[in-house]
């Protein structure tokens, strides 16, 4: 995993949290902001939901919980609807720690060499989310997993990955090993494109 460090070339969706809300019913007056507790965030190491450190620096974002108008601090829950940021194609689904990642590329981000995908962590993916399926920004192809007894203790959440893979990367070479391994892929901080967390 290398971080992309540069932004000058990367799309922004300052509406992510309005997708959110949308989704899920949320009242959009009541969303405050997403709370992040230390290792939730791009290239940190520790497990903010126990003891100890993670393995590697953490490859994106973990939204788990948020504030309302009250200040009041509201966990998100399984079955959440998870809005994709950008318009793309789901690429991949793959088996990840507590559910399913969806993989979405990005074509209209492309520089020939390469290419934008983002991925959704810890899912549920519908019926209807196959690879191949295209997908409008903001539509929902999963919902945050139920971890249940596959990993008893860490609460439901969405993990967002966003980088860089090249044009010629086959679909069947599209999972978290390979991302993570990889010196051809470029993992960076959703944060660059999601300003508005």
């Amino acid at each position: 995993m290398r971080d992309y460090k540069g932004n000058k070339d990367l799309p922004v969706c300052d509406v992510y949290n309005e997708y959110f809300t949308m989704a899920n019913g949320w009242l959009k007056e009541a969303f405050k902001g997403w709370v992040f507790k230390p290792g939730m965030r791009f290239g940190e190491t520790p497990r903010w939901w126990g003891r100890g450190m993670r393995n590697g620096p953490h490859e994106g974002i973990d939204l788990a919980s948020y504030k309302n108008a009250n200040g009041e601090l509201i966990k998100i829950t399984p079955g959440t609807r998870i809005p994709v940021i950008f318009s793309g194609i789901i690429t991949a689904i793959r088996d990840d720690y507590l559910g399913k990642s969806i993989f979405v590329r990005h074509p209209q981000f492309s520089d020939g060499k390469r290419i934008l995908f983002t991925a959704y962590g810890h899912s549920a993916p519908d019926n209807d989310g196959v690879p191949g399926t295209e997908i409008k920004e903001g539509e929902t192809p999963a919902t945050v997993a139920d971890p249940g007894e596959k990993r008893p203790g860490v609460p439901g959440h969405l993990h967002i990955s966003t980088g860089w893979i090249p044009a010629d990367l086959a679909t069947e070479d599209i999972s978290w090993n390979n991302i993570v391994g990889s010196d051809r892929i470029v993992l960076f901080d959703p944060g660059l494109i999601l300003r508005k967390l």
